[in-house]
């Protein structure tokens, strides 16, 4: 028998799948005017636009790793206008949570054993979507509808942890960018997924500190079946030779909000890269 007795929060995994963004964030304005060049020249100097872009990054934590890749695929046009795209994502990583078990007595009327046992996770996710990207003066906006297939092998085997096994399952996306004046961005990105009922929503804001680069903060709810969390911390976002990246560190909590209770609380970093081609 399994006892139910580990503390709020006990899986404690970031479920990285549900914070991806696949579409890569509009540049902000330039930070001066660039010299033109006569319409001839410019046409013959202007490469290719390109429709599409290869993602990729990962977080880890004190109980858990992700890593990711994926392709985004604009079939009518750049990759950075407005148009339908398509989408492809594959990760995989680990997470681990304790969990006192009570377990029968070695004998009749023996009293029953508690022990805490160590559970081990192998996520395994991968999704096919398509969307639509449309903007707005300085709004920026895409939707995505698609099927999600997760997986969640856990040794050894919890029957109190509701995700657990492989499930498909539908999933809708949102991710919104605005420019605020020169130097300035918004981003919100918010997602849902059926199979285990992870959902996930983010609010990042920053300031440009050098041509290429920016600074912010962000602040990230999260969750699936098992467990809940919020996380808040800063962000660097830069490009380097034409390759977006992005790095953010931060404090994690874990909470129950039906139980209005906290659980473990910890340190989380990420990292991710899009590339246009």
């Amino acid at each position: 028998m399994v006892s139910d007795a580990g503390p709020v929060g006990a899986d404690p995994t970031l479920d990285i799948s549900s914070l991806v963004r696949s579409e890569p964030l509009p540049p902000l304005s330039a930070p001066g005017a660039a010299a033109s060049l006569p319409p001839e020249e410019e046409a013959a100097t202007e490469p290719e636009p390109p429709s599409w872009a290869f993602w990729a990054g990962g977080n880890i934590d004190p109980q858990s790793w992700f890593s990711y890749s994926g392709l985004t695929w604009a079939p009518a046009g750049p990759i950075l206008e407005d148009g339908w795209r398509l989408r492809a994502m594959l990760g995989t990583g680990a997470y681990e949570y304790d969990r006192e078990v009570v377990r029968p007595g070695p004998g009749p009327g023996r009293p029953a054993i508690v022990e805490d046992v160590d559970f081990e996770g192998r996520p395994v996710v991968a999704d096919l979507s398509a969307g639509y990207r449309a903007s707005s003066g300085p709004w920026t906006a895409s939707a995505y509808l698609g099927l999600q297939w997760t997986q969640h092998p856990i040794a050894p085997a919890d029957p109190l942890n509701e995700v657990s096994g492989s499930r498909f399952g539908a999933r809708l996306a949102l991710e919104t960018w605005r420019n605020v004046g020169d130097d300035g961005w918004l981003q919100f990105d918010a997602s849902f997924e059926t199979g285990f009922s992870a959902y996930a929503a983010s609010l990042r804001g920053g300031w440009r500190v050098l041509d290429e680069t920016s600074v912010g903060l962000e602040l990230i709810a999260r969750g699936d079946r098992a467990s809940d969390g919020l996380l808040a911390g800063v962000v660097l976002r830069t490009l380097i030779e034409g390759q977006e990246v992005s790095a953010s560190l931060g404090a994690s909590q874990a909470v129950s909000f039906d139980a209005g209770a906290l659980g473990e609380a910890g340190l989380y970093a990420t990292i991710s890269t899009h590339t246009r081609f």
